[in-house]
C-alpha cells in the first residue's frame, strides 16, 4: 500500500470552505461508520477540500489516496486496490480517499464501502465525484463556488502582480467564484503588463456547460504564447518549495520525472499508470553504440520512509527480464544500507537516486544536458 500514501501537507493557498471542513469534521469523527461523497462541479476545489481537511484536522489514521481519475477500467482499478488492501492491510486505523469516482456503478460504490469497512481498521470512506447517487450509507456533501469575500482572498494570493480592486473585481467575475478558473486566469496573467490584463479580463473568462469549464478560444489565442508550459510552473515552484514535491502525487511525480529525464536528451515514455511496479518510465538514448534503455521506477515516499533491499531487488529482476541496458529506480526519501549495498554490487546497472538528486535536477532544469 506504499505508493497509495498520501502525505498530508497543508496548502497556504488554501482559502475558505470553513462550514464545509467543520461538515466534514462532524461526520468523519462521527459513530455513524457512514461513507462520505464530496460532489461537485468541475473546478470547485473537491480535491482540495479534502486534502487541507486531512492535513489539517488531527486524524491520527493513514490516509491511503486512490485516484481513479489516472485508471482507463474504473472498477478493474478499484477491485485491484481492495485486493491489495485485504493482501497488505497498513499497521494501525487508516482512512481512504477514493478520487474520481465519477466511472463507478451504484454497485461498484456499495461494494466498496462494504468491503472497505469490513476491515476493522478502517477510520473513514471519501468519494471524490462530480456526482454521485444518494445511497444509505453515504453522507453527501455537494461543493458550490466560493463566494465574493473568499474568491477576492483565492485570487490576490494567487496573482503575483498587483491588480486594482477594479481589476479584482472583473477577474472575480468574470471567473463566477470558481477556484480552478482563477487558479488558470493567475496563471494566464503571468508576466502580463498591466494594460494587457485589462484586455484579458474585459471578455468573459470562461462559460460553464454541464459543470466542465471551457475556455473561450480568444481569450487563450492572446495569452497562450506567454503562458509557459505546465511542468515549467511546477518546477519553478519545486526551486523555490523543494518540499513541495510530496505534496504531488504518485502519477504526478512520475510525470515530473518523465520531464525531467526528457530534458537531460533521453526520450522517455510515461507507461500506464499500475500497481506491479518495476518501469514506469522507459527511457531511452541514442548513442554511437546503439540504442540504450533505461528502465526507472519512481517512488513517492515520506522522507523518513527508507526504500529496502527488497524493491530495489525486484527492480534488478525486472531488469533481467526485459533486458534492458540499465534500471534506476527515483525516491523522494532515501536508502537503506542493505539497498544502497546490492546496487553497488550491480553498479553498472542500477541506480538509485533520491531527494537531493532530484532537488539538483530540478535546479539544472532547461540548463543542463546528459544524465547524472
Amino acid at each position: 500500500m506504499d505508493e497509495f500514501e498520501y502525505q498530508r501537507v497543508i496548502d497556504s493557498r488554501f482559502v475558505g470552505r470553513d462550514s464545509e471542513v467543520e461538515w466534514l469534521r462532524n461526520i468523519f469523527f462521527g459513530r455513524s461508520h457512514r461513507a462520505i461523497a464530496v460532489t461537485g462541479s468541475a473546478g470547485t476545489g473537491k480535491t482540495s477540500l479534502v486534502k487541507y481537511f486531512l492535513a489539517s484536522s488531527r486524524i491520527a489514521s493513514q490516509p491511503f489516496w486512490l485516484n481513479l481519475e489516472q485508471e482507463k477500467n474504473t472498477e478493474e482499478a478499484l477491485f485491484a486496490f481492495i485486493d491489495q488492501l485485504y493482501e497488505n492491510r497498513p499497521s494501525g486505523s487508516f482512512c481512504i480517499v477514493i478520487d474520481g469516482a465519477d466511472g463507478l456503478s451504484e454497485d461498484n460504490i456499495k461494494f466498496a464501502i462494504s468491503r472497505i469497512y469490513n476491515i476493522k481498521a478502517t477510520r473513514g470512506l471519501i468519494f471524490i465525484a462530480r456526482s454521485l447517487p444518494n445511497l444509505d450509507r453515504v453522507s453527501k456533501l455537494n461543493l458550490g463556488n466560493l463566494s465574493k469575500n473568499y474568491s477576492f482572498e483565492l485570487i490576490k494570493g494567487l496573482l503575483e502582480k498587483v491588480l486594482t480592486p477594479e481589476q479584482l473585481d472583473l477577474a472575480i467575475k468574470n471567473s463566477h467564484g470558481n477556484p480552478l478558473a482563477m487558479e488558470l486566469l493567475a496563471k494566464m496573467l503571468t508576466g502580463e503588463e498591466s494594460k494587457e490584463i485589462l484586455s484579458v479580463l474585459g471578455g468573459q473568462l470562461y462559460n460553464f456547460s454541464d459543470g466542465f469549464l471551457l475556455p473561450e478560444e480568444k481569450i487563450i489565442t492572446t495569452i497562450q504564447p506567454t503562458i509557459m508550459s505546465a511542468t515549467d510552473k511546477l518546477v519553478d515552484r519545486l526551486r523555490m518549495q523543494p518540499e513541495s514535491i510530496y505534496d504531488l502525487s504518485s502519477r504526478q511525480f512520475e510525470e515530473l520525472l518523465a520531464s525531467l529525464l526528457s530534458d537531460m536528451g533521453w526520450e522517455v515514455e510515461l507507461t500506464k499508470a499500475t500497481r506491479d511496479g518495476g518501469k514506469d518510465i522507459l527511457a531511452y538514448l541514442d548513442t554511437d553504440l546503439g540504442k540504450m534503455l533505461c528502465l526507472v521506477e519512481a517512488k513517492k515516499y515520506r522522507k523518513d520512509r527508507k526504500i529496502g533491499v527488497d524493491l530495489v531487488r525486484t527492480l534488478y529482476g525486472t531488469l533481467c527480464d526485459h533486458q534492458a541496458n540499465s534500471a534506476m529506480l527515483i525516491t523522494t526519501s532515501s536508502f537503506s544500507p542493505d539497498a544502497q549495498a546490492f546496487q553497488k554490487r550491480h553498479e553498472y546497472q542500477l541506480r538509485l537516486r533520491a531527494f537531493g538528486d532530484i532537488a539538483l535536477w530540478i535546479k539544472n532544469y532547461k540548463n543542463r544536458v546528459g544524465f547524472t
